[in-house]
């Protein structure tokens, strides 16, 4: 999902920069004599010539209002050229006269990405957030001239922030090594703790600690990163299975259970996710959820309470032969212990009709049942 959004980002951010085509205004008086310099090199149309007046600009009035314009007129004549390192250099020049100069700090970005220079694109990167979440912070100016260009502005500034997210989950999933993975994380959660990539990357965050072998800090972490995300279904259901699979927190299992159920009863489909990628997902979440529940009341022996939450997980696991096998053998159980014979009866019977592990025990459970309870066949 994530991944799909930023691409769009990556395209806007390509086209977006030409509708700033005229990103600054010359601001002159035209009675002066650095007016009339400026007039001549609005109207030269040699362009070498316009960069000798430009730079005799710089020389002569070194505090130029107009001195962002002049610098951005040199980028557009040397990235015509293709003339990297002037527009780095112009770039950064722009920068110094206009810290929110997003347009600027995207370019650089830009060229360090064709550099393929990882140290180069991390420091770039690091420039754009810094300078979009200034732009994306500051008032709007007062001058209603200046209004559409800085709307413009804001606009790519929040997409450029969306793509250095982009970047650094891409780079954080593309890490091969499990420390240094974390180390990226722990950087991108720190800078960007309200990051859309959150849903992603909290779940990746405990798996990648489970892939050490650390479970109990994986755990931990998951709990604490629960705390500031406690809708978060994927660290709801990893939690519950981690313990599930430990077997030695049964109330935690419970408990993370019953966070599931109560969260995906009542959550909206999240923007961006179709209606049946999200039904599916909460079939899984549900039926796994239930299941576990199910499983562990049935251990501590309430019976009860499992055939509850069994019966339950039943719509959601239909689609998964060796769950669904296993949830009406726990059933059949279940109802055996609680002296209901019809009902142990027909799920042990209905499991004999799906094909999972479980289909020899309940062919045996059918005989026991119907032998103990004298019941036909």
């Amino acid at each position: 999902m994530g991944i799909a959004v930023c691409r769009w980002c990556l395209w806007a951010l390509v086209l977006l920069p030409a509708c700033l085509a005229q990103r600054y205004r010359v601001e002159m008086d035209s009675a002066s004599a650095e007016g009339l310099m400026l007039q001549q090199i609005l109207h030269e149309p040699v362009e070498s010539q316009k960069l000798f007046l430009l730079e005799e600009l710089f020389a002569r009035f070194p505090k130029s209002r107009s001195l962002a314009w002049a610098y951005d007129q040199m980028r557009d004549i040397y990235a015509g050229r293709k003339d990297t390192a002037k527009v780095v250099d112009l770039c950064e020049k722009i920068l110094t006269v206009d810290p929110l100069d997003i347009h600027s700090a995207h370019q650089l970005l830009q060229i360090a990405e064709a550099s393929k220079d990882p140290a180069q694109v991390t420091r770039r990167m690091e420039l754009v957030a810094r300078v979009a979440a200034q732009v994306l912070k500051a008032a709007a100016p007062q001058d209603p001239a200046g209004a559409e260009e800085w709307k413009a502005r804001v606009s790519l500034a929040a997409q450029a922030a969306a793509y250095v997210d982009y970047l650094h989950y891409t780079r954080i999933l593309q890490t091969p090594d499990p420390k240094a993975k974390i180390t990226l994380m722990d950087e991108f959660l720190q800078r960007r703790p309200q990051s859309p990539y959150l849903p992603q990357l909290l779940p990746l965050y405990v798996a990648t600690y489970q892939k050490l072998g650390d479970n109990k800090r994986a755990y931990a972490v998951a709990e604490q990163m629960l705390q500031r995300d406690p809708t978060n279904e994927d660290l709801l259901g990893m939690l519950a299975e981690g313990y599930f699979q430990s077997k030695g927190a049964a109330d935690k299992v419970l408990a993370y259970c019953g966070r599931i159920a109560a969260v995906l009863g009542g959550k909206p489909k999240p923007e961006g996710v179709s209606e049946a990628d999200w039904n599916k997902k909460k079939t899984a979440l549900l039926g796994s959820a239930h299941w576990m529940a199910g499983t562990t009341y049935l251990n501590q022996e309430r019976y009860g309470h499992a055939d509850r939450e069994l019966r339950q997980a039943l719509p959601h696991v239909r689609a998964t032969p060796q769950v669904l096998g296993a949830t009406l053998f726990s059933l059949g159980w279940a109802n055996y212990k609680m002296q209901n014979a019809a009902e142990a009866l027909r799920f042990s019977k209905e499991c004999l009709a799906v094909k999972s592990s479980y289909h020899g025990l309940c062919t045996r459970n059918v005989s026991v049942i119907k032998a103990e309870f004298n019941l036909p066949d």
